[in-house]
């Protein structure tokens, strides 16, 4: 064993060759690794409270797992996958910058007067999807036309207890409190039961 007993006990590495040169020491109850040549830098620290403090880069080779918390005050690159198990909560962030695909499996949630936007440019959009807190709007501002296309579009109330109309490759369906009144036929339109202009 070799034990070193000081109020701050140093050992100094000396490279005769290269630089930097570096020591270790115990100062105040903190580990440090210095950066002799540099000023005596700390390049690596074990605190009193055990958090550690790496002033550089730091590579790492085979993974790193974190029980806690993780703070990062700069930028985070990641060149691979990220998997979160828990909620990610973006914190006064204005925008995210997706390249490729996102996917969301629980759905996208958007508060009163938040819009999604389609085409041209973010606030200047052609088309705008959202609620105002008392009714739901799309904004189709946009060059050409806004087009719904199926082969069976039905338009009714929100529980789909009362049909409006119907809209197939042949027919055109109005109803009344759910009663069909009027469709297209190949003559032209049928009133009711009975009557064909």
């Amino acid at each position: 064993n070799l034990t070193l007993s000081d109020n701050d006990p140093i050992i100094q590495f000396t490279d005769a060759n290269n630089d930097p040169d570096y020591r270790i020491l115990v100062e105040s109850g903190i580990f440090r690794v210095q950066d002799t040549t540099n000023g005596n830098a700390t390049r690596f620290a074990v605190n009193t409270d055990g958090h550690v403090d790496v002033t550089g880069n730091l590579d790492v080779g085979d993974g790193i797992d974190v029980t806690g918390n993780a703070t990062v005050s700069g930028d985070l690159t990641v060149t691979g996958n990220v998997g979160i198990a828990g909620t990610l909560t973006y914190e006064d962030v204005s925008r995210v910058d997706a390249v490729g695909l996102s996917t969301f499996r629980e759905g996208i949630f958007l508060p009163d007067n938040q819009k999604a936007q389609f085409g041209n440019a973010a606030g200047s959009a052609d088309l705008n999807i959202y609620h105002s807190g008392s009714h739901s709007f799309i904004d189709d501002t946009g060059t050409g036309n806004l087009k719904i296309r199926s082969n069976n579009l039905r338009i009714s109330n929100g529980d789909e207890s009362k049909i409006y109309a119907t809209f197939t490759p042949t027919t055109v369906e109005l109803y009344q409190d759910n009663s069909k009144k009027l469709e297209t036929t190949v003559k032209g339109i049928q009133v009711g039961t009975g009557v064909t202009i």
